[in-house]
Parts: C-alpha cells; structure tokens; sequence
C-alpha cells in the first residue's frame, strides 16, 4: 500500500496551524507523513525599498528566521499528535513553489490555510490558495 503524503503549507498564521490539525485530524491515523512547507517570498520580508542595497547573506538570514518562525506552530502541533513529518523552507512565488514541492514529494494531497489579500491587489493577482487550485494534479482543501 503506498504511503499518504500531505503537504501543509504554513505562514505561521492560525489559518495555517488550523491547516495542521485538520490535516493531522483527517490522515493522522492513516498513517500519513506530513511535509510541513514554509515559502519566503522577497515581498513576504516586507523589506521595503531598501531591500535592494541589503546584502544577500542578510537576506538570506531573514528568510531563515522567518521561516523558522513560521514552522514553530506546525512542529509543535505535529509534536504532539506524534505524526511522522518533515519541514522545508522554500523560496519563491508561494503557489508555484509548492506545486513544485507537491510534485518533487509526490503527495496525496494537499492541506492550505487561507488568508485573503482583500482589496484591489487580492482581486487583481488572486490568492495563493486560488492560484494553487489551478495548477496542482492532486487534491487540494483550503482552511479557514
């Protein structure tokens, strides 16, 4: 029988640590592997107009603290359900990259939480969650 694997993509936010636990919740006793994935994006560090003059290995940092920041929840949660379940800090446009993670992994299925971008930028670009139905081969649930 194959293994379940669920993809979780997490910002730290309480949609995604309700991502986690509904995740757990559903295939948790399954037997499932859990990969938890954080996506740091240049415009997710909120750097502003001097991110530019920054040097790369500073970056480089802030991506690393804020990713590990964003996992602590996920790990927690996952912790203490006893699930099997590894981490990934990635870069990149949140959708594209973890359709790639979804891919380069071979899920079963993916577990996202949602936070809208509301406004004219949410209506114009989409939300990752959005953007991530359209491309992924498997299923997808979202989580408010």
């Amino acid at each position: 029988m194959p293994v379940l694997k669920v993809l979780v993509p997490v910002d730290g936010s309480p949609a995604s640590t309700r991502a986690v636990r509904l995740a757990i919740d559903q295939f948790g006793r399954m037997g499932a592997s859990f990969i938890i994935v954080n996506v740091q994006s240049p415009a997710a560090l909120n750097l502003g107009e001097g991110g530019g003059i920054m040097p790369l290995s500073w970056i480089e940092q802030q991506e690393e603290e804020a990713a590990g920041e964003a996992l602590q929840e996920a790990v927690t949660v996952c912790q203490e359900a006893g699930v099997a379940y590894v981490t990934r800090s990635e870069r990149g446009a949140v959708a594209a990259t973890v359709n790639r993670v979804a891919r380069e992994e071979r899920v079963t299925q993916i577990i996202m939480g949602t936070r809208g971008l509301g406004g004219v930028r949410g209506l114009l670009l989409g939300s990752a969650a959005t953007q991530l139905l359209h491309l992924a081969e498997v299923p997808v649930t979202l989580v408010k």
